[in-house]
């Protein structure tokens, strides 16, 4: 006999059942682990209008997505302006689409004040707090790349 089949053999029945239902066990545990840390939607594209913001404008972002699950979040939105400062904005809910599947979303805003001209980048991130059993304790983030735009200070 080779070596496998020979610690094969040392195994009592029992013990063997125990160690394949452990391995069953933390496979259906990974595979659950993976389903629920699955972001809810993908970026598609997206951009922003206008392309040149002056400052206390408004600004609308337009993102294409595809959801594929049903979960509540919120965006955390910032501009970084050509002074390096990053100017944050209050969260606000994301609400889950009526449809699962591509999805089209626009938000406006004012752009920040104290904007100074040349380029400036819009970025965000989506948490979601309750999306599945472990999102409770470890929120699922979805980055959302950046864009960048030009900035036109106040005259």
């Amino acid at each position: 006999m080779n070596g496998l089949t020979d610690r094969i053999a040392t195994f009592s029945k029992p013990m063997l059942k125990q160690h394949v239902i452990a391995a069953f066990t933390m496979l259906a545990l990974a595979v659950g682990l993976y389903v629920d840390r699955r972001d809810p939607f993908t970026i598609i594209d997206g951009g922003i209008e206008p392309q040149t913001v002056y400052a206390g404008a408004d600004i609308s972002v337009t993102r294409h997505t595809l959801w594929r699950r049903r979960c509540d979040g919120y965006i955390f939105r910032e501009i970084v302006g050509s002074d390096r400062l990053v100017r944050p904005y209050t969260r606000s809910q994301i609400r889950v689409p009526a449809q699962l599947g591509p999805q089209s979303v626009r938000s406006t805003f004012r752009a920040p004040l104290d904007l100074p001209g040349g380029e400036a980048v819009y970025r965000s991130v989506v948490k979601f707090y309750e999306c599945g059993v472990t999102s409770r304790f470890w929120p699922l983030e979805v980055e959302i790349p950046e864009i960048t735009f030009d900035a036109v200070g106040k005259p």
